[in-house]
């Protein structure tokens, strides 16, 4: 098992090499780039039209086999298994990967440590998602599985800035509640914040009652995928229109390298001229 010891913490993530990435990260990484993925949830040669968001199926724990065929069916890019503990790592690689063997999978932990990332990375596990509090600093070192920090609008403001320095591949965006009343300016609010701050690639949760018009709000405000939730509900019947509103939103653009900065004319300067912003691409 490779430990990761450099570069330093504090390089892009982009200038850090690594001999072996996720897969999902990698597909997060693409997709940030502007680059984006096939059509369908899936990579399939054959399609042509980008797909702008990533996007994980989220199961249940015990009987999860319409949720599997769901997600299997919909060709999503990665699943994401919840209150999965490392002992059950076996039992989530023959339910998930006999229907789906080449999808990336993951688990939710609410804490982790170094043996946990042996054990699931020896399993085939190909990202974890964890919360800080109570995980393992040794945990980070570790070059697999793809970590994914869980953070949500009461990280406080000193600890949020600290997240570009740690060695994690993406925050994941929790959503309290159900979601049924859609995200408010506040919720956007913190989102950009914490999606500029942490300088990860971001996921954002996308609970059963989320409107499907929050997605374009979500891949406006810079999300990379969304963690769907498919422990209510129809499982199927909300990939589907969940991917109806995805093929409706437009490829992924690149963000403009320069941006323009407010300042104070100096007396007797000549003004300065900027570059305008690069074109959008399609």
């Amino acid at each position: 098992m490779r430990v990761r010891d450099e570069p330093p913490a504090g390089l892009p993530h982009r200038m850090r090499e690594r001999e072996k990435m996720s897969k999902l990260i990698e597909k997060l990484e693409r997709i940030s780039e502007g680059r984006g993925q096939p059509l369908g949830f899936g990579a399939a040669a054959n399609r042509v039209k980008a797909l702008p968001l990533a996007v994980i199926a989220i199961l249940p724990q015990g009987d999860a086999r319409a949720a599997v065929a769901a997600a299997a069916a919909a060709k999503v890019d990665a699943v994401l298994v919840t209150g999965a503990v490392p002992k059950e790592a076996d039992a989530i690689t023959s339910k998930v990967t006999a229907e789906m063997p080449d999808i990336p999978w993951g688990v939710s932990l609410e804490s982790v440590t170094r043996e946990d990332m042996e054990r699931l990375a020896g399993a085939g596990c190909d990202f974890v998602a964890f919360s800080a509090a109570g995980s393992q600093a040794a945990a980070l070192n570790m070059e697999e599985p793809g970590k994914m920090l869980k953070i949500d609008h009461t990280l406080d403001e000193n600890l949020a800035r600290t997240i570009s320095r740690l060695q994690v591949d993406a925050v994941f965006l929790e959503s309290s509640g159900n979601g049924e009343n859609g995200l408010t300016v506040e919720q956007l609010m913190v989102y950009e914040w914490l999606v500029g701050v942490s300088g990860k690639h971001p996921v954002a949760a996308m609970p059963p009652g989320m409107p499907l018009e929050d997605i374009a709000t979500l891949w406006g405000l810079g999300v990379a995928a969304l963690a769907v939730d498919l422990t209510v509900g129809d499982p199927a019947e909300r990939l589907s229109r969940i991917r109806e509103a995805l093929e409706k939103l437009p490829a992924r653009r690149r963000r403009p390298k320069t941006r323009f900065a407010a300042s104070l004319p100096v007396s007797g300067a000549a003004p300065s001229s900027a570059p305008p912003d690069e074109e959008e691409e399609e």
